[in-house]
């Protein structure tokens, strides 16, 4: 006689769907848990490397200018604006009051640039009447100088009108016109940069303009912080403070979600010397 046979009871078959229950609840918490920190490496990882490449940006460009000599053009505590040095030469041969050789340094000079050239003033023992002339490049030839570096390009640049006062070593700088600003984009700040008439988003997720995603803070050569009438002390500007602070969603909760942090580094702008 063959035995029935039975199968699970009620209470059994709830007993496994409850252990199921909290092994399932087990293995999806783990799954969010993890899922959260990686949000949070994410977003820690891409907040700062975002405000490591925007100040490493602002950094190496300011320290090509020199406000004393007017490179500074406009300044605020959310966007700067100034000339950038592009192009270098030195003068080695004075040919005529619109023609001189220059010993070239890095990209090379063409007609119609627009350059910068030192003028030593009508009183050569004193830097009271030096100034930065500026002037228009109508022809670039080949120059010729003597006791110049071996493998450096002479060029001969033929301006489009008479420059005083040039002397042998005076530098020749080619500028842009170099700018930043923030702005709010979508709840987030967004650096921009500005050259040549285009502006281009470089750096996103920052905090917002009011949240200070850039901020500016300037100090004369004598290491007063110029707090007012900025705009008219361009000139006296001896270092700038640059400030990112970087903002993104992570994987905490509540207060903690946003993932923020900032990066500041203090730049001495290049030739900062006392006004005379």
């Amino acid at each position: 006689m063959q035995s029935r046979r039975q199968g699970f009871t009620l209470v059994e078959l709830l007993i496994v769907m409850l252990l199921g229950s909290l092994v399932l609840g087990a293995v999806y918490q783990t799954l969010i848990s993890q899922q959260r920190s990686t949000r949070q490496t994410y977003a820690i990882i891409e907040t700062q490397q975002n405000t490591r490449v925007g100040i490493e940006l602002l950094a190496s460009d300011l320290r090509e200018i020199s406000a004393t000599d007017g490179d500074l053009l406009d300044a605020s505590a959310t966007s700067i604006r100034y000339r950038a040095m592009r192009k270098a030469g030195v003068v080695c041969a004075i040919v005529s009051g619109t023609e001189v050789d220059v010993v070239e340094i890095g990209e090379p000079f063409v007609a119609n640039d627009s350059v910068y050239v030192f003028s030593d003033g009508a009183n050569a023992n004193s830097a009271i009447d030096d100034s930065w002339v500026r002037a228009g490049v109508q022809s670039v030839g080949t120059g010729s100088c003597t006791g110049h570096p071996i493998g450096t390009t002479i060029r001969r640049l033929t301006f489009s009108a008479t420059i005083a006062n040039v002397i042998r070593g005076a530098p020749v700088r080619g500028f842009n016109q170099v700018g930043y600003r923030i702005l709010d984009q979508n709840s987030a700040g967004v650096l921009y940069r500005m050259q040549a008439g285009d502006s281009v988003a470089i750096i996103e997720d920052l905090r917002p303009a009011a949240q200070q995603g850039l901020r500016l803070r300037y100090w004369d050569t004598a290491g007063v912080a110029i707090t007012s009438n900025l705009s008219s002390r361009l000139n006296e500007v001896g270092r700038v403070e640059v400030k990112l602070t970087g903002s993104m969603v992570g994987g905490g909760t509540g207060n903690n979600r946003q993932y923020t942090d900032s990066l500041v580094t203090t730049v001495f702008l290049r030739g900062n010397r006392k006004l005379r």
